[in-house]
């Protein structure tokens, strides 16, 4: 499996096989990569989710959009599956959400880069995280409903970021 997007694994590597590759995409007016596709290493992926703090705007298109290129490269005998991680809505890049669903399902025809998604927070836009990820073949979810493995890294990280940001 290759999983990309703005989130990091637990310190439980067992829940991933010495073939699965992560990278890290983090986004908000700007997109950037974080960590590049490379197998799962836990230490590296959080030390690189260290490098991501909460901004302005939330380039959710952009964030996505990155993720989906960085799978393009990746060896098509697994999943790839871009993992868009947001605590915020869509209002910088692409916000449409007819175009942002077509941009997922169109990805998914031409390379097989499925998505799926998880909101954070009370403000994300649960509608618009689930029409990209039902495009892109994937699951949709908020942290209070789905259980992975990394969610509490990713969580605790966000919460140590905002409390260094107030």
């Amino acid at each position: 499996n290759r999983v990309t997007g703005q989130g990091a694994p637990s310190d439980d590597a067992g829940a991933y096989r010495l073939t699965d590759e992560l990278a890290i995409v983090a986004f908000d007016d700007e997109v950037n990569l974080v960590a590049p596709l490379v197998p799962v290493d836990p230490a590296r992926h959080l030390a690189a989710l260290d490098q991501v703090y909460e901004g302005g705007s939330t380039n959710l298109s952009g964030g996505w959009l990155k993720g989906a290129e960085v799978l393009r490269g990746a060896a098509e005998d697994g999943t790839r599956r871009v993992l868009l991680l947001s605590d915020g809505e869509a209002n910088h890049g692409i916000v449409d959400h007819a175009q942002l669903e077509s941009l997922s399902r169109s990805t998914l025809e031409a390379t097989g880069v499925s998505t799926s998604t998880i909101g954070f927070g009370d403000g994300f836009d649960e509608d618009l995280m689930t029409l990209m990820a039902d495009a892109g073949q994937g699951n949709a979810g908020g942290v209070a409903s789905i259980k992975m493995q990394f969610d509490i890294a990713v969580t605790q990280t966000i919460a140590k970021h905002k409390k260094l940001d107030h």
